[in-house]
């Protein structure tokens, strides 16, 4: 350890450096020998007593602060290293850092509750310095975009109105699109301004996320106008506003009135960007549904025939005592009358089927007795 290293808790002095080698900012706190509460360039920094005992008392004192007192440092870390000369982030830190050190003092002279109470108010008050800033850097990168867009499309729109793309039929149509492209850029933005209190924007930090989510959604108002302005321009799509009008015969009757092209793509391309669920659900309107299969035919269920409902307990009654084949395809297909004759005619009923024995053949052969 170098010998300009604090080793006690008297030994901690602005622009001296502590046990670890941080230089010391500034001191908050100090009781002799007890304790020192100090300021570096990383955070703020509690040197516990020289004594060991009353040292792990302080410890267990604030151990319960630790993660409320890490999470406000984690926030106020990126703000405490920026150049002071170009943000004023670096002294929005330390006058957290203040209130901070307040905490930790309540805290190691025993107002534990009270410390803790202080730091979770600070943590409540970074969280709404983070989130208004966050809404400011959201709205800046919407208006970013917006330029971005902006720029190129009236440069543009400058060059036809001065006959750089030549006076052709399709110079007002053009226009038209362009004037709506711009309308659904700031309808964009406008639709952006008003939900932006609703958005969950909770910390500066996140700048890239902050960029994408702008510049997509502005470049999508621009799309959508775009396309609508094409339906609306190409007589695909009819718009028009409901108006009370006179009658000759002083009745008043509801009419219809159509507007000249030039206010057309101002009204559809502001409605496109500000309505950001407009042109999508127009196109699903025009998407072609698959066609739905035909429904399975059910087969219908064959009509018992008449008297079967009467004749079914008897035969149930009929087969109740009869024995059970042994082979199923008896059960199935039920041996005929001729199936069941094993060959011989003793058992014919008929007498006059039967060979008389005088009509048989001689017998031949034999076993000749011994």
């Amino acid at each position: 350890m170098r010998d300009d290293r604090a080793a006690t808790v008297e030994q901690i002095r602005i622009g001296g450096e502590d046990a670890d080698g941080r230089e010391v900012i500034d001191v908050y706190g100090r009781q002799s020998g007890r304790y020192a509460i100090y300021q570096t360039t990383r955070r703020v920094v509690v040197r516990y007593a020289d004594d060991p005992l009353l040292q792990r008392l302080q410890r267990k004192r604030l151990a319960g602060l630790a993660p409320v007192r890490n999470a406000i440092d984690g926030s106020l870390l990126a703000w405490r290293c920026k150049n002071p000369k170009w943000s004023r982030l670096p002294q929005t830190a330390r006058e957290f850092d203040m209130r901070i050190a307040s905490g930790l003092i309540e805290a190691i002279e025993g107002n534990v509750e009270g410390g803790l109470a202080i730091l979770q108010q600070i943590q409540a008050d970074l969280a709404g310095e983070m989130g208004s800033r966050a809404r400011l850097s959201y709205l800046a990168w919407t208006l970013a975009s917006a330029a971005a867009f902006l720029i190129p499309v009236l440069l543009f729109y400058i060059n036809v109105r001065r006959g750089g793309w030549g006076n052709g039929a399709w110079i007002e149509g053009g226009l038209a699109v362009v004037r709506a492209i711009v309308a659904g850029v700031l309808g964009a933005v406008y639709s952006i301004a008003l939900g932006i209190s609703r958005r969950d924007l909770k910390s500066d930090l996140r700048r890239y996320d902050y960029f994408t989510d702008s510049f997509l959604r502005v470049g999508i108002g621009a799309i959508a106008a775009f396309v609508l302005a094409c339906f609306v321009l190409s007589g695909i799509i009819q718009i028009g506003f409901g108006a009370e009008m006179s009658l000759p015969g002083g009745d008043r009757s509801v009419g219809r009135i159509y507007l000249p092209i030039w206010p057309v793509g101002l009204i559809v391309g502001f409605l496109a960007g500000f309505a950001e669920r407009l042109v999508p659900d127009l196109l699903d309107s025009y998407a072609v549904k698959a066609r739905k299969a035909d429904p399975v035919p059910v087969l219908a269920t064959q009509a018992k025939p008449a008297g079967a409902a009467e004749r079914s307990p008897a035969g149930t009654a009929a087969t109740e005592g009869a024995p059970v084949p042994d082979d199923e395809d008896l059960i199935v297909t039920p041996p005929s009358d001729e199936e069941m004759i094993d060959g011989c005619d003793v058992d014919l009923a008929a007498p006059q089927d039967a060979t008389p024995d005088d009509k048989l053949p001689a017998a031949a052969g034999g076993v000749v007795g011994s």
